[in-house]
């Protein structure tokens, strides 16, 4: 009994894992967790990656349809502004064209006057001509008086 004794002992008894055989399952197990971790990183760089380049495609397929709306918002304006401003210049060649100024007022000295519209002319006593901002106040037909603006 004795000897089963021993034999048993033996069979349960823990034996001691060499070292190389120790590092080849460490190094086993480094490999299979450094596989998983890339496998797990390609998945999740795969599946997050995709929606962001497809996000950022969009947003400038977005800008850039804005930009031609703008452009063509801008052009649509420009041709408007071009015919406003053509049909400005034809008035005002019109307006040059048909303008004649009078005889009568050239020779007429009490209308010729360097004042703007809303300047009085004023005859200092030493013989000046000084043109003041203000406007005429009529009486009877005759001006008798002036305002000035100050």
């Amino acid at each position: 009994m004795a000897r089963s004794d021993s034999n048993r002992l033996k069979r349960e008894a823990v034996v001691p894992v060499p070292a190389s055989r120790r590092l080849s399952y460490v190094l086993g197990l480094s490999v299979l967790l450094v596989g998983f971790t890339a496998a797990m990183d390609a998945f999740l760089w795969g599946m997050f990656n995709q929606p962001l380049a497809e996000r950022r495609q969009a947003a400038k397929d977005y800008e850039h349809r804005t930009l031609k709306a703008d452009y063509a918002r801008l052009a649509i304006e420009a041709r408007q502004l071009r015919e406003r401003a053509d049909a400005l210049s034809a008035a005002l060649h019109s307006c040059e064209s048909s303008f004649d100024p009078s005889p009568e007022l050239d020779a007429a000295p009490e209308f010729a006057t360097p004042c703007l519209v809303n300047e009085v002319e004023v005859h200092t006593g030493d013989g000046q001509t000084l043109c003041l901002p203000g406007h005429y106040q009529e009486q009877s037909g005759s001006v008798q008086m002036f305002e000035v603006i100050e």
